[in-house]
């Protein structure tokens, strides 16, 4: 199924009205698609899954409230084996 191309012009999209912003963790997360970027070995992978935990099961992070979801977390430079024994700990 092909879809059609929908342009908008710039005066119709300033003149239509915003949805609220969601966030996954209260001000701090906004829901879509986001990206963590940062020095190697600082723990970005740790943290990545433990907010995916804190988030799954609807529970605070530091302190802001969470919006309890799913989760999908994608990582894409960690051999399986490694991402177990990760999640076993």
């Amino acid at each position: 199924m092909k879809r059609k191309l929908v342009t908008v012009d710039a005066e119709t999209l300033l003149a239509t009205p915003m949805s609220k912003t969601m966030f996954i963790v209260d001000g701090l997360i906004p829901q879509g698609v986001n990206v963590l970027s940062g020095a190697a070995k600082i723990g970005k992978s740790w943290l990545m899954l433990w907010l995916g935990l804190q988030v799954s099961q609807g529970f605070s992070v530091w302190g802001m409230p969470t919006m309890h979801c799913d989760v999908l977390y994608l990582c894409l430079r960690i051999h399986k084996d490694e991402l177990k024994t990760d999640f076993s700990i």
